[in-house]
């Protein structure tokens, strides 16, 4: 069970750092894209270093928005690898104490058995002990009751 855990905390990380790293470069490039976008906008926009005329460019308008919004996924996927990172360590701790609070249990159950072990064999040994001396008793009242047959029958005869 904790095994599977593990693993898909390992596969939630290396997922999460995988969408930076893509959207890293994604964001890099992009921003590559626009500055230059941006240069020839400032450049073309001075009518006397250019002898043609052309309409003024404009920046991309989407260009903007979507950096912000590539840099938003980045930054819930930093949340996201910090909130599994949490959760492992806490699955982990969790585990860990569970592990410390069986070992204790069968610790402690051991001890009970070795101790009800050693009740059982002192209370076996006195029920032998009590059934040697019920069975002696028990002889010796069966030979004082043939003495007492025996005697009254030889002092009265029939």
């Amino acid at each position: 069970m904790r095994q599977e855990e593990n693993k898909v905390f390992q596969e939630e990380v290396n997922d999460q750092r995988a969408i930076q790293v893509i959207l890293g470069k994604a964001i890099d490039r992009m921003a590559q894209v626009y500055k230059a976008s941006l240069l020839q906008a400032s450049h073309s926009a001075n009518p006397a270093s250019s002898p043609v005329k052309f309409a003024p460019t404009k920046k991309n308008a989407g260009g903007s928005p979507v950096i912000a919004m590539m840099e938003s996924v980045v930054e819930d996927s930093k949340a996201l690898e910090a909130e599994a990172m949490t959760a492992e360590t806490d699955a982990q701790q969790a585990y860990a104490t569970f592990v410390n609070d069986a070992s204790s249990s069968i610790v402690a159950l051991n001890d009970a058995i070795e101790k009800k072990s050693g009740l059982l064999a002192t209370a076996k040994a006195s029920k032998e002990s009590a059934e040697s001396e019920e069975e002696s008793v028990t002889n010796r009242l069966e030979d004082l009751a043939d003495r007492k047959s025996t005697r009254l029958n030889s002092s009265h005869p029939r």
